[in-house]
């Protein structure tokens, strides 16, 4: 429980001595502060991991198709499997929507079952966030404008070896599954950073885009949800008469005190009974081991450290000595295939090892490399068959300058013509017996179809 500091005003010299790459004219000074850093997808990794070793079935890439209901009830969920296509009907007690800008989906589909007109309660927020080289501003420490000219922040975090610019807070209606960003954003963060920066970025010098949707819970009179900058960040709980619970809104700040809130509201309407008190405060994470662990500031390039723990038994798996690009080894990819849920390329490029997020040309280039390592794991690569990694990237000029997603889905499928047969009979080695032994749903529905 490490303390985080105290607030600091700095002068205009102070602060370019923390921001080498600060514009001086003008600069009257700042604040220094602090907060929090980590990396949100790796963090999601270990809740997932740890909830299987404490007997949670964690499945991806199986999405809800229909709800059950019986005598105007909720009783279940239909899904389907989108790897091999089967369906599955699944009974439970209560059933949760945490499904963030799309639990409206889902409430629509709980309110026609019961003939229910359910008004929606998400205004999605479109965030765009543009990945430079660090050399922008280096250092460990990050800027903030409270302020910008249209009254929205800027931000310059540096971030695993780069230096994150953003962001935006745009309305975003059609709820896409990979959204773009609109050149506008875009436009924005260029132009707002250069005001501050001594040397400003332009669009040949963004490395990679990230693009996500806000669930913001909409206020009661805001029928439209058009003006998400002033929609509060804090999250809903909210029970159906059908006695489906949906949660959403909130920030990964207070992830656990939205997951108690959920759990109490499941209580109070008898959903669950005999819940324990919560023991997640102090609970250690799959990764956190009982010290010893060396750490790592979160502005250096990712590579072993983002393993724990569990790095030496990373190291142990074959490929350790064979690096596919700096910080990301064979085994690593196998570790991510065999233990880390990853189902396709762009799960490891982007969300075991963050290279996606970081350089997309450089996770272009790389990707055939990952998908004949994933392959060649589970066994199922045809023998003399290229592996092609498609063009990732457009042409920066180009309206929409980012990953082009339909390209980047041909190498989705190259990896998951053998992922599907993943893990079934794998020896899992000591890390994730117990993972084993809680039982993996699609390492038993392998096995089974053997």
């Amino acid at each position: 429980k490490a303390g985080l500091g105290s607030t600091q005003f700095l002068s205009a010299v102070q602060t370019e001595l923390c921001l080498p790459g600060v514009k001086m004219k003008g600069l009257k000074g700042s604040v220094k502060y602090w907060d929090g850093q980590f990396d949100d997808a790796r963090l999601a990794l270990a809740l997932a991991r740890t909830a299987a070793t404490r007997g949670a079935l964690v499945v991806n890439y199986c999405a809800v198709t229909d709800l059950l209901h019986e005598q105007g009830r909720i009783v279940g969920l239909r899904c389907q499997d989108e790897e091999f296509g089967t369906e599955y009907t699944l009974r439970a007690k209560c059933v949760i929507n945490a499904a963030g800008v799309w639990v409206d989906e889902i409430r629509q589909k709980d309110g026609a079952a019961l003939h229910r007109i359910v008004r929606p309660m998400v205004a999605p927020s479109q965030g765009v966030h543009l990945v430079v080289d660090s050399d922008f501003s280096p250092g460990d420490h990050a800027m903030l404008v409270p302020k910008t000219q249209d009254g929205r922040v800027l931000f310059a975090v540096p971030w695993l070896g780069k230096l994150i610019l953003g962001t935006t807070d745009t309305p975003r209606h059609d709820l896409a599954r990979e959204p773009d960003a609109y050149a506008r954003e875009v436009d924005f963060i260029l132009g707002e950073s250069a005001k501050y920066l001594k040397r400003a970025p332009s669009r040949a010098d963004v490395r990679s885009i990230w693009v996500g949707l806000r669930p913001l819970v909409r206020p009661p009179d805001d029928e439209e949800g058009d003006n998400t900058k002033k929609i509060s960040r804090e999250h809903t709980v909210l029970v159906s008469p059908s006695g489906l619970v949906t949660v959403t809104g909130g920030k990964w700040t207070t992830y656990r005190a939205m997951a108690e809130d959920v759990l109490r509201k499941c209580i109070e309407a008898s959903l669950l009974f005999d819940v324990p008190p919560s023991q997640t405060a102090d609970y250690k994470l799959v990764g956190a081991g009982d010290g010893g662990v060396t750490r790592v500031s979160l502005t250096a390039a990712p590579g072993l450290d983002s393993y724990g723990c569990e790095s030496d038994y990373v190291q142990s798996l074959e490929g350790h000595d064979q690096e596919i690009t700096p910080g990301l080894s064979e085994s690593m990819v196998r570790f991510a295939v065999r233990f880390e849920y990853a189902r396709c390329v762009e799960d490891v490029l982007a969300r075991r090892f963050r290279l996606l997020f970081l350089d997309a040309r450089l996770a272009a280039q790389v990707a055939p490399r990952v998908a004949h390592v994933a392959l060649d794991l589970t066994g199922s690569l045809v023998e003399g068959e290229p592996v092609e990694g498609p063009t990732l990237v457009r042409d920066l000029q180009a309206p929409s300058w980012t990953l082009d997603r339909s390209e980047t889905r041909g190498v989705h499928t190259v990896a998951r013509r053998g992922l599907g047969r993943t893990l079934g009979q794998e020896n899992l080695g000591p890390i994730d017996e117990a993972c084993r032994r809680a039982g993996n749903f699609r390492g038993r529905q392998c096995v089974d179809r053997a």
